[in-house]
């Protein structure tokens, strides 16, 4: 858990099995995670919220019990590389950030990403979000491609 002005490089790492979520940043924490793994949480492979700032590059986020990915407040996830799959909630997306209580603005950046074998959603997002997604990103799922983008 990081929390206020924590900040963290990590790479080449694997975290999980955890019980809860794999990484959980709260405040205005920053986190650098390169080349790993997170895998096997019970909740979500990260969990950042308030104003923190993660960086994933190179590495995969998987088997998730509910989201592989959930910003909110007005956390920014900036994602390259990242392959997040086999989460577990049907009702829950991949990756889910947002930003829904008046003055809260979280960014959103995904770049040569792939969402797979989620039982959910792929990606969703809601509330006040500046998105850079780049055309590279894929999504595959049993799930119907016109539902697996939510924006609300």
């Amino acid at each position: 858990w990081m929390v206020q002005k924590a900040s963290a490089v990590v790479q080449r790492s694997t975290i999980g099995p955890c019980g809860r979520s794999g990484i959980v940043l709260f405040g205005d924490s920053k986190l650098f995670f390169e080349n790993g793994q997170i895998q096997k949480c019970k909740l979500h492979g990260i969990c950042a919220r308030g104003g923190s700032s993660t960086i994933i590059k190179h590495s995969k986020v998987r088997n998730s019990g509910v989201r592989g990915m959930y910003a909110y407040h007005s956390a920014s996830l900036d994602l390259n590389n990242v392959i997040v799959s086999e989460t577990k909630n049907s009702r829950a997306s991949a990756i889910q950030i947002e930003a829904l209580r008046p003055g809260d603005h979280a960014r959103l950046r995904v770049l040569h990403c792939h969402l797979e074998n989620n039982l959910g959603r792929g990606l969703s997002i809601a509330g006040t979000v500046t998105c850079d997604i780049d055309s590279s990103v894929s999504i595959d799922s049993d799930i119907p491609a016109a539902t697996q983008l939510n924006i609300s």
